[in-house]
């Protein structure tokens, strides 16, 4: 079974359980991007899924994938975690090299969908609830999906103003608007000068092509690393 580093965990749609595993396949390098229960990411005490973790799992292309790092887990796989990049040492080595130099000349123009950058500055970071969902039946303020998160950094000398799907960047900043709203510029702030004082890296991904969106036109941040 392939072992599989997982470096992304997001929420992909306003289904409770409905997230995303974004994993580096170590034996065959390439990316891997896998949907799982949320219960999944945990069995009692039995971890499965967790970030710079090592899964063994079983995966096979995705029927009718819109983009190559779409994979499905097989029937008979049984996800099982054997190993840890346990500290910022290890962390960063395996961060640095799988960064490419540019969202825009390194990603966009490959023929994958996802990459690690190494992020110069960020200047601004927000949170709030998406406007379009308001009117929706299923509407709740309370639940992650119904916010978003942008952080407008530098990338190769560009700007970028990019959603950031991760989990427990969006969880955190959910907490702070809820519980310490009057701490909300404080912490960014800090953030913001945490985030250009260190190394940073984003795992990029681009959504598959729509109707709205032809072509790789649409980067997200789907993973935030920090050391």
């Amino acid at each position: 079974m392939p072992r599989l580093l997982t470096l992304s965990l997001t929420e992909t749609t306003r289904g409770e359980n409905d997230y995303q595993v974004i994993a580096r396949d170590l034996d065959n390098d390439r990316w891997v991007m896998v949907s799982v229960p949320r219960e999944e990411f945990r069995s009692g005490q039995d971890v499965k899924w967790d970030l710079f973790a090592v899964t063994e799992a079983d995966v096979e292309e995705k029927p009718r994938r819109s983009r190559p790092e779409e994979y499905v887990l097989t029937q008979a796989s049984t996800p099982r975690l054997t190993g840890r990049y346990s500290t910022p040492d290890q962390r960063i080595e395996i961060l640095a090299d799988l960064a490419v130099g540019s969202i825009t000349n390194d990603i966009k123009k490959s023929p994958g969908y996802v990459g690690i950058v190494v992020v110069d500055t960020v200047q601004d970071i927000s949170m709030s609830i998406k406007g379009h969902e308001l009117d929706q039946n299923d509407f709740d303020p309370e639940r992650r999906f119904f916010w978003e998160s942008r952080i407008k950094f530098i990338n190769d000398g560009l700007w970028w103003n990019r959603p950031c799907k991760d989990m427990r960047w969006k969880q955190y900043w959910l907490d702070v608007k809820e519980r310490r709203e009057h701490d909300f510029e404080a912490l960014k702030k800090k953030w913001i000068s945490y985030i250009s004082n260190h190394h940073t890296y984003f795992l990029i991904e681009f959504y598959a092509a729509t109707p709205r969106f032809p072509g790789k036109k649409y980067p997200v941040i789907s993973g935030v690393h920090c050391f």
